[in-house]
């Protein structure tokens, strides 16, 4: 499991736009590669390591990051806290972050 480190969490949930036909993310071409990239980074050391990676975040971001990263990685899951039974016990073994 891959969580997002906050920066992260942050930089996504302030490109939340709320319009009349709903929420929408509007997310900077630069930002978005940065994301993608690390996101990207994390799973490749996941695999190597022989386990199917699964990037974990704040229900908030949960769809935006899952339209963001299923352009690139439409294999890697995108799950939310919320999603996860609370008696499971969840090991982070790599954490998103952009500088």
């Amino acid at each position: 499991m891959v969580t997002l480190g906050g920066g992260v969490e942050k930089k996504l949930a302030d490109a939340l736009q709320q319009t009349d036909h709903g929420t929408y993310l509007s997310l900077g071409p630069d930002d978005a590669e940065q994301i993608v990239h690390a996101v990207q980074n994390e799973s490749m050391k996941l695999s190597q390591m022989g386990q199917s990676p699964v990037i974990l975040c704040s229900p908030a971001v949960r769809m935006h990051l899952q339209q963001l990263l299923s352009r690139y990685l439409p294999n890697v899951p995108v799950l939310s806290y919320n999603e996860l039974e609370s008696d499971l016990e969840i090991q982070s073994v790599g954490v998103v972050n952009v500088a």
